[in-house]
């Protein structure tokens, strides 16, 4: 059985020891030559439930993996925008949390434990809090490649140096990628606090095929504005989906004309954004 126990001080020394582990050392802060000191320099504070970024602390929880009562591994997790990671996360969604993880022990390594573990952590720490979960490892890290597709993690942008992953707990039958895509494309064409459902088939998890019914209450100010949008939109979302059938019923707040399509697609659909 795999659990998490909240890091503490008292595991600084293991934590040291597997830093210096050649297989951790190879893809986690392969530059530092840790000792005790900087071990505890660097998570104390991740004890406390924070790290420092520009001054400012931001929450990260951080945890050592178990298994039936042994610990085998390290596992964090926090928000992906918090920390500045050398590049800018484009076209990702809002509800995103960023893991990063380690088996720390050799005797533990090319068992599916990793895997078992990042999706225990995702369903337990992470999809309560969020939508979605990211990583970034590199190209040549092909164990842990691996270890994040068994656990969920699709593939959806590859970069010079990493892959870009992410996982979702689906709530409309949608792929990650295709999730991505669509709130992607609604923010970029409709106004901060605008409302996006997804209703018809799409809604139903157990159902196959289909096409993708989309209601949107839009506070755009005119008409004609919000059709022009709503056009864009959809040649924008097939090219980035494939061109798939996309029926969208369109509802400009400002305007009093109220069809019954409105309540069927909110009562029946499920709120995507």
């Amino acid at each position: 059985m795999i659990t998490f126990e909240p890091l503490r001080e008292s595991h600084f020394p293991l934590m040291l020891q597997w830093l210096q582990n050649p297989h951790v050392k190879k893809w986690w802060d392969s530059e530092i030559s840790y000792t005790l000191d900087s071990v505890k320099e660097k998570y104390i504070d991740y004890t406390k439930g924070y790290k420092k970024a520009e001054g400012l602390q931001k929450p990260i929880q951080a945890y050592i993996i178990c298994l039936e009562g042994h610990a085998v591994g390290y596992i964090q997790s926090y928000y992906a925008y918090d920390f500045p990671r050398g590049y800018d996360l484009i076209e990702l969604p809002e509800s995103l949390a960023a893991i990063d993880m380690f088996i720390g022990s050799e005797a533990y390594l090319s068992n599916g434990i990793g895997s078992k573990a990042i999706e225990a952590f995702l369903n337990h720490y992470v999809f309560p809090h969020y939508r979605y979960a990211f990583v970034d490892p590199e190209i040549e890290n092909e164990a842990a490649i691996r270890s994040y597709e068994k656990a969920g993690f699709s593939v959806i942008k590859k970069t010079q140096k990493s892959f870009w992953m992410v996982a979702s707990q689906p709530i409309v039958r949608l792929s990650t990628k295709d999730s991505i895509a669509l709130e992607a494309v609604f923010r970029k064409f409709f106004l901060e606090g605008d409302k996006l459902w997804v209703f018809g088939s799409r809604a139903d998890l157990n159902r196959k095929g289909g096409d993708l019914d989309l209601y949107i209450e839009t506070t755009l100010s005119s008409i004609d504005e919000a059709a022009s949008q709503k056009g864009k939109f959809i040649a924008l979302l097939k090219e980035k989906i494939g061109d798939q059938k996309i029926d969208v019923v369109l509802n400009v707040m400002n305007f009093p004309y109220k069809l019954p399509i409105y309540d069927v697609a909110k009562n029946e659909g499920i709120r995507f954004l």
